[in-house]
């Protein structure tokens, strides 16, 4: 099995359903940004695979996205599995890290920014504004 075919056909519809829905916790996503979000968040999942020595930050909506997966433990632990060989634990940045955390932070942010523009020729998933989901 190749994993960016794998990958690509990953169905993570009810990801952007749920996003979509006016029960979603967080500030609600339109069906079609929550559709965008996912490819972005299919594309950072490519990535890590890629680059597994890397380190590799999504930006805020596809950290989103990525947590809105673990909430399905099964279909990500299966996920996981067939990507990666082993369950890939998401950890969130620590707001309060030294200056030296954050520096790695920000350079590990860059770092993905560069790899996913080269990789797809476009910018990670970050332009969508909180202010107009409702």
């Amino acid at each position: 099995m190749e994993i960016a075919s794998y990958i690509d056909d990953l169905n993570l519809d009810f990801i952007a359903v749920k996003m979509a829905s006016k029960d979603y916790t967080l500030p609600r996503w339109p069906l079609e940004e929550a559709k965008k979000l996912i490819t972005s968040y299919k594309h950072f999942l490519k990535l890590l695979y890629k680059y597994p020595d890397m380190n590799l930050i999504p930006t805020k909506e596809i950290a989103e996205c990525w947590q809105q997966h673990i909430l399905y433990t099964r279909h990500y632990h299966h996920s996981c599995e067939q990507i990666f060989g082993k369950y890939y634990h998401y950890t969130l940045p620590n707001p309060a890290c030294s200056p030296e955390d954050m520096s790695k932070l920000i350079a590990g942010y860059k770092l993905t920014q560069e790899l996913y523009f080269d990789e797809y020729q476009r910018e990670m998933f970050y332009k969508y504004s909180l202010n107009s989901r409702k």
